[in-house]
């Protein structure tokens, strides 16, 4: 793994992103943490900023949404409790990378994680960066 690269997780609840987590640990990819908008804000805006983004759709301080405006130019997955297509598609709709509704396995987060780095292979080495499956 590149020792740039992290995901930040956004979440003020331990479920649905702990599991995620886990799985993220065990293929070697870095987490760091945000329980607020106000802590992703600064978080991004870090010097070892994340490389990709997954947020719990409703934060004490706000939503997905705000957490998608605060990304720039980092990927943002949007993770839901429920299945949700209205919520699915506005989040689609409005530039998210994915939108994924655990459980989830790790070859499947292996592929939403690099998918939402090929949404924006225009960011230096976040396009030589592969995750490892499974």
């Amino acid at each position: 793994m590149a020792d740039d690269f992290s995901v930040l997780l956004v979440h003020d609840q331990k479920e649905p992103l702990h599991a995620l987590e886990q799985i993220l640990l065990s293929q070697g990819i870095r987490t760091e943490h945000a329980r607020t908008c106000s802590e992703a804000g600064v978080a991004l805006r870090g010097p070892c900023s994340a490389r990709v983004v997954l947020t719990d759709t409703s934060l004490t301080d706000g939503t997905w949404a705000d957490v998608l405006d605060l990304a720039g130019a980092a990927p943002v997955v949007v993770v839901s409790r429920l299945v949700d297509i209205d919520l699915y598609l506005n989040v689609l709709e409005r530039g998210a990378a994915d939108f994924i509704s655990p459980p989830v396995s790790p070859d499947d987060l292996a592929y939403v994680i690099k998918t939402a780095i090929g949404k924006n292979s225009g960011n230096g080495p976040i396009q030589e960066h592969r995750v490892a499956a499974g």
